[in-house]
């Protein structure tokens, strides 16, 4: 990624979000493409009307169920779903 700091600073430079999409797009076009694991149990996300979908409280049971160790994105207009998830954290110790 560091060699290529000058390519993603002019690519993305204008771009709102980039830092969501430069590390990926970089590495998918690089010479270390081979090496990249996708693992549907790391990352919980949606793609809804081409942006990424805001979980809410109600989403909390689907996100539970999913076993992934992180989601995204959550949003400020209901951290009760973070404050559930956060609880559900606790409970398992």
């Amino acid at each position: 990624m560091l060699s290529k700091k000058k390519e993603v600073l002019k690519k993305y430079r204008f771009t709102l979000c980039g830092d969501e999409w430069f590390v990926p797009s970089t590495l998918e076009n690089s010479k270390l493409k081979s090496n990249i694991l996708y693992c549907d149990k790391l990352l919980r996300h949606s793609i809804k009307r081409h942006s990424a979908k805001t979980w809410h409280t109600g989403d909390f049971n689907e996100l539970i169920r999913s076993g992934c160790l992180f989601a995204r994105k959550f949003g400020r207009e209901d951290m009760e779903i973070v404050e559930k998830i956060l609880k559900h954290i606790q409970s398992m110790k």
